[in-house]
């Protein structure tokens, strides 16, 4: 959750719990719901046909244990298979119903950052190693001093370095580092960058909707997500932790010699 600090506001670590209760109580749910439905169609398949009702059955069956396979594939594999992203696809939607529910309870905050990390997780899990010019980091524009007027969403480079705002860190790493950063001004050019640029994975900085949203928008590229700071509230004069994005950029990069 967010706890101001003189001022600032920091973003802390929620416990997965918050991620894989909702999920969990989703996917099961709907598992329970399959299985009552099929319940209820025995006697009448059963009157129809014995062979209609064994398929109807076994069909069940077969599709749970495909998805079960799929989710222990998203869960242990180290490589990106068709089974991972079945597993990733369940875990989605049921996130995206589990969400809804926490909306109306006041605690979609804590889901969503838990979800995050969620993602960072199986991020790290697939031991995805890249070459820079096949990464991109996506920052929102709001990360730029408000009273500024350089057109640093054109070109990261036109930044001056003054200091006033990270959008200079991110040119220096932009620089140094040999990767793309984008700073954009929303979902739909952010979409558009990622087309132009077609990176093999993403350095998400957002807040907690915008990388939940950017994440389900851009699957099946991975994303690796970073919370941005708020001190002056949602989308103004953000900022970020330049280390915790060099050491997420270190994650997947494979270093030059």
């Amino acid at each position: 959750m967010e706890n101001n600090c003189n001022g600032c506001t920091r973003l802390e670590k929620t416990s997965l719990g918050w991620f894989f209760g909702p999920v969990g109580a989703v996917i099961l749910m709907l598992i329970i719901g399959c299985a009552t439905l099929v319940w209820l169609m025995e006697p009448r398949l059963k009157e129809v046909s014995m062979t209609l009702w064994q398929a109807v059955y076994y069909g069940a069956i077969l599709f749970l244990v495909w998805n079960l396979v799929a989710l222990i594939a998203l869960f242990i594999s180290s490589k990106v298979s068709l089974m991972s992203i079945w597993g990733w696809k369940i875990v989605s939607g049921s996130f995206g119903i589990a969400f809804r529910f926490a909306r109306l309870v006041g605690c979609h905050e804590k889901i969503s950052q838990a979800a995050i990390q969620f993602s960072n997780y199986i991020f790290k899990k697939k031991k995805i190693k890249l070459h820079a010019n096949e990464i991109l980091i996506l920052v929102p524009h709001c990360i730029q001093k408000d009273t500024c007027g350089l057109k640093v969403t054109i070109d990261t480079q036109n930044c001056k370095r003054c200091g006033q705002c990270n959008v200079g860190d991110l040119a220096a790493i932009e620089k140094e580092m040999g990767v793309e950063v984008a700073i954009v001004t929303g979902g739909t050019l952010a979409r558009k960058r990622v087309k132009e640029a077609r990176p093999k994975a993403i350095l998400a900085i957002a807040c907690e909707r915008d990388l939940i949203s950017g994440i389900r928008d851009v699957f099946p590229i991975p994303v690796f997500g970073v919370l941005n700071n708020r001190p002056f509230g949602p989308c103004v004069n953000t900022n970020v932790d330049i280390d915790e994005v060099k050491a997420a950029i270190h994650e997947f990069l494979i270093e030059e010699k």
